[in-house]
């Protein structure tokens, strides 16, 4: 759901698209296509800008749910999965399967850094100061702790097995 409620968003993995759906009167207003099998949306922060990641290509889409229309479609690598609207007013998103998170430039949408993790990196979340990132690394026994403003991992912090999800307390 968009910050203001104005909008719900739905990724429809099998027809490749996403729908919009508008809360004030629940009925859809937009049907954006073209987009390869999304699996997650995020509106981005309190924009009505959704991104989407498409692990069938290793990309993530970005639609304006206003107008209804793709903006662009980038690829950043294999299991592409949640995007997430950083501190830094970049795009911070995450891929199953790999070893590395993705900051992409929100205006242009272009990725402007990749930051190793240690593995199948799941959750981002950042401190309440902004100046930091929390990375799971499912499949390993760490989350991997991001400097946000030099994009640097910082270090790994042993949690047990597959940590997963989390949850940020404010």
């Amino acid at each position: 759901m968009s910050a203001d409620g104005k909008y719900v968003a739905v990724a429809n993995t099998l027809d490749d698209e996403v729908i919009i759906i508008d809360t004030a009167t629940d009925q859809i207003v937009h049907r954006v296509g073209n987009v390869p099998k999304p699996v997650n949306v995020e509106f981005l922060g309190k924009t009505h800008v959704i991104a989407t990641g498409n692990r069938a290509d290793g990309s993530f889409s970005f639609i304006d749910a206003d107008k209804g229309q793709l903006i662009k479609t980038v690829k950043t690598g294999g299991g592409a999965n949640i995007a997430y609207y950083g501190p830094d007013g970049n795009v911070w998103v995450n891929h199953n399967g790999a070893q590395h998170i993705s900051v992409l430039d929100f205006a242009t949408f272009e990725v402007i850094k990749e930051i190793p993790v240690v593995q199948n990196p799941h959750w981002i979340y950042f401190s309440p100061d902004g100046k930091t990132a929390y990375v799971t690394n499912w499949g390993a026994n760490s989350i991997s702790i991001i400097d946000v403003e030099k994009m640097e991992r910082i270090k790994d912090v042993a949690v047990g097995l597959n940590p997963n999800g989390m949850a940020a307390w404010r």
